[in-house]
């Protein structure tokens, strides 16, 4: 059914997809942002949903702008202006600010323009965030900074070379795009649906989360809404919700919709190869993992195989571990 709703929906004219929900446990209230105009965005929560943080970048000469979007729990007392001067200074005191800042008002949300020494991009590790090496040049910065109850919104536009008109324009019609969005209200689209459910699914209640991504995958198949980076996660977490239950036909059945239309995502392939392994499929299981593993050149945007479990230590595996076809299967694809 999911898949005969996605062929149809493929002919349709796309939505503007380009919205982002942030949220943080025990509240009744998202951020929505509009991140049209970046590319390679990727969405970092951290293993207890206590911090979300979203990295985008978008090519341009001289050199790409790179944003940085973080949500998370307020470290001091005080407004969207004492959350910047606490930023800016700890700033001051790792010796990374150049200059002065200039600092205004926009709306509700302190505003910084400022110059760093030293750029640091972070890249996640699991579920911990370390700085990677540094930009050889000063990194231009501007950053807005919002509070909300006791929660911290930061967004930071920055450039290795120089921040442009046009890219201060980007900046602030990105904040323009901010809203809160009242969850507590009965979900009615794809987005209120897959946000519900992911609550529920990162407490382990399975069930109650198919309960909203299930409606959320039928009106995805229908008509696509929902950004790359959520699309892919419904897919993901839906297929894990019904595995945890037992149902590993809808599991496939939920893969294969995402197959159909993501067809070179890594993920996939090798969640189906987990379910496949469950059901003590071994000719399946190798065919998926081929498909995972499989070198796709000139795709920019695929996971590094490295971040993906090894098969051989993957508790999902462990029945084939000693079986040589499985083994053997593995090294050929080293």
């Amino acid at each position: 059914m999911l898949l005969a709703c996605a062929t149809a929906a493929a002919a349709q004219t796309a939505h503007d997809r380009s919205v982002y929900r942030l949220s943080l446990p025990g509240k009744d209230w998202a951020v929505d942002l509009s991140l049209g105009g970046f590319e390679f965005v990727t969405e970092v929560v951290s293993d207890d949903g206590g911090q979300v943080l979203i990295h985008a970048a978008r090519r341009q000469k001289p050199g790409p702008l790179m944003l940085f979007v973080a949500l998370m729990p307020a470290k001091t007392q005080g407004g969207a202006a004492d959350f910047m001067q606490h930023s800016l200074e700890r700033l001051k005191k790792a010796r990374l600010l150049d200059g002065t800042p200039k600092t205004s008002e926009y709306k509700s949300l302190a505003v910084a323009k400022y110059k760093q020494t030293t750029s640091f991009l972070p890249v996640a590790l699991g579920s911990v965030l370390v700085p990677a090496e540094p930009l050889a040049t000063p990194r231009h910065t501007i950053s807005a900074y919002l509070v909300r109850e006791d929660v911290w919104l930061h967004i930071s536009l920055g450039a290795t070379k120089s921040l442009k008109a046009e890219d201060e324009t980007l900046f602030y019609s990105l904040l323009d795009s901010v809203s809160l969005t009242d969850t507590t209200r009965p979900a009615a689209t794809s987005l209120d649906h897959f946000y519900k459910g992911q609550q529920l699914y990162r407490r382990k209640e399975y069930e109650k989360a198919l309960e909203h991504f299930r409606p959320a995958l039928e009106l995805e198949a229908r008509e696509r809404r929902l950004n790359e980076e959520a699309w892919r996660r419904l897919v993901w977490e839906a297929s894990n919700a019904y595995a945890q239950t037992g149902r590993h036909d809808k599991t496939k059945e939920v893969f294969e919709y995402g197959l159909a239309t993501d067809p070179t995502y890594t993920p996939f392939h090798y969640g189906l190869a987990r379910m496949y392994a469950n059901l003590d499929d071994l000719d399946n299981t190798i065919a998926s993992l081929r498909k995972a593993l499989a070198k796709r050149e000139g795709d920019e945007r695929r996971i590094n195989l490295a971040m993906l479990p090894d098969p051989l230590k993957d508790p999902a595996f462990a029945r084939f571990r000693k079986v040589e076809k499985f083994r053997k299967a593995l090294k050929d694809l080293r």
